[in-house]
């Protein structure tokens, strides 16, 4: 009779390689993939936070330029010396201030008395008057006049805005202190676009009353919602800035077809080393010289 064991060992081997596979895929290959779903995530979203305060800062920066010209200007600074009312029919009207794509210009003596003041609504396309109450002019005036501020700040008219505070001085920087110049630029219509452009979001929004940290759940979609604390230009935490972007596709095509061709070398190493312990241990299982008779 021959040994019955022989039959038996394709049978095991074949179940080795399946047991195999499975495992590489499951616990080795799924885990490896995930890991790097994770990774890339987390990658995309640092840029973009990066991207995000990069295009906050060149923005400002833009509207601090344009301050600057208008602070360093001898006219200004005759004026804020010695206001006259042909001064500011001349400068500060509504166009004027549109143009600029600011909601509020405003003067102030080195008293903090407001020389001269325009306040204008983006959204309407009309002249406006917001007061001179509110968050706006208590985070404004806590600040050292004398010292040029720039950054966020809630505007005026309620939303998020770009601020540039400077010292008025004479063209060529010199004079004394009399006064300050502050331009407001709310982040939003085409300032809004061109910021969104310049970070490569699709939506961006501004939540005054959530004040939470940064975070974004790791998700399959490629649209996904980041949360963005953002500070005004005296440090204190304004609220959370929320964007929209596409994170397209986390791993590339050629990530997953290299693990899968890490994965089958690992299986044909199996299925190498199997053959090997097979024709090691085949010479016992061979059929008996004297079965049978």
């Amino acid at each position: 009779m021959r040994n019955l064991k022989l039959p038996v060992l394709p049978f095991a081997f074949a179940l080795a390689l399946l047991v195999g596979g499975y495992g590489a895929i499951q616990w080795w290959m799924k885990p490896s993939l995930e890991d790097l779903h994770v990774r890339a995530w987390q990658q995309r979203q640092e840029r973009v936070e990066e991207r995000i305060q990069i295009g906050l800062t060149a923005r400002t920066a833009i509207l601090e330029t344009t301050c600057g010209d208008w602070a360093e200007w001898d006219s200004m600074y005759d004026f804020v010396v010695s206001p006259t009312e042909a001064f500011i029919e001349e400068n500060f009207q509504p166009d004027s201030v549109a143009g600029l794509g600011c909601s509020r210009i405003v003067v102030q003596n080195e008293a903090g008395v407001i020389l001269a003041r325009q306040d204008y609504n983006i959204e309407a396309n009309e002249a406006a008057d917001y007061g001179v109450e509110g968050e706006f002019w208590v985070r404004l005036n806590a600040a050292d006049p004398r010292q040029a501020q720039l950054g966020l700040i809630v505007g005026p008219d309620g939303r998020l805005s770009f601020v540039s505070s400077k010292p008025v001085a004479r063209t060529d920087g010199t004079g004394d202190y009399e006064g300050r110049i502050v331009f407001v630029r709310p982040v939003l219509g085409e300032e809004a676009a061109q910021l969104m452009s310049q970070i490569g979001v699709q939506s961006l929004d501004y939540d005054e009353g959530e004040r939470d940290s940064a975070s974004a759940e790791v998700a399959p979609s490629r649209i996904v919602t980041l949360k963005t604390p953002l500070s005004a230009f005296d440090g204190a935490l304004l609220g959370t800035l929320r964007t929209t972007v596409d994170f397209g596709d986390l791993v590339d095509r050629h990530t997953i077809e290299v693990k899968l061709l890490e994965t089958g070398a690992a299986l044909l190493f199996l299925a190498w080393v199997a053959s090997v312990f097979l024709g090691a241990w085949m010479p016992y299982f061979k059929p008996s010289a004297t079965a049978g008779r």
